[in-house]
């Protein structure tokens, strides 16, 4: 069973370490993923534009891709979004839809637009995200530097562990690949104790939640892992909540 919360910290860092590496090594899992941007949002980007320690790309970069979200969603507004899908970690792959809006990750290339689009019609998104994604949320825990228990709880029927946790940004980079995304900070010192919470069964991450500033939240929920996805269709964005085409 998970640890009960009378372990070391860092043998409880080490056990949601653990759980992520399971988790990213997992075949397959259903998955719900949600945005809220509300004014936070907009102090994030007047905080950038002040010369915080992260700053947004150029005029140009910005007004295309702005052009390129209206043209590819048909103006569908992203401040408060759930998506519903399906993840592969072990392929590297997920596929979510927001309705009327999808994204789907395949191969370290990441499509967005009209949910239904087949690929081929879309550009590849920027290679770097303005925002963290599913992957980032995952990935981000392999720098989990601390962890303090707040009790069991459920998630999607599932008896899991909760924590309240801080995250070494450098070093779950260093852990990645292709290293991570690296959200807005007030001082460079933040990014090695970015606050998450993190729920645990005995072997799987089944929900993480970061908030980046006051109204920017995400939240990751996986579970059914090893659910079927053979009819899946990778070479279009899902319509799992919608019937756009």
């Amino acid at each position: 069973m998970f640890e009960d919360g009378s372990g070391s910290a860092a043998g409880r860092a080490e056990q949601i370490i653990a759980c992520v590496e399971r988790t990213l090594a997992a075949p397959s899992a259903r998955i719900r993923f949600s945005r809220e941007i509300g004014f936070g949002a907009a102090g994030l980007h007047r905080r950038r534009r002040q010369g915080g320690l992260l700053r947004p790309v150029g005029k140009v970069a910005k007004q295309a891709v702005k052009a390129g979200w209206k043209r590819s969603t048909h103006g569908f507004s992203f401040n408060h979004m759930t998506a519903e899908g399906f993840i592969e970690p072990s392929a590297s792959r997920y596929a979510i839809d927001f309705g009327s809006y999808a994204e789907l990750s395949s191969d370290g290339q990441l499509f967005r637009g009209r949910s239904g689009r087949a690929l081929h019609t879309l550009e590849v998104w920027p290679e770097r995200p303005s925002m963290p994604e599913p992957w980032w949320m995952l990935a981000a825990l392999r720098g989990t530097a601390n962890a303090v228990p707040e009790g069991p709880e459920a998630v999607a029927g599932m008896q899991c562990e909760r924590y309240s946790i801080r995250v070494d940004l450098a070093r779950a980079s260093a852990a990645s690949p292709s290293g991570l995304y690296a959200p807005a900070a007030e001082r460079f010192e933040d990014l090695h104790a970015l606050p998450f919470t993190v729920w645990h069964d005995d072997d799987h991450i089944c929900r993480v939640s970061y908030a980046e500033v006051p109204g920017a939240a995400l939240t990751l929920e996986l579970w059914d892992f090893g659910v079927s996805t053979d009819g899946l269709d990778w070479t279009r964005l899902p319509t799992f909540k919608s019937t756009d085409g």
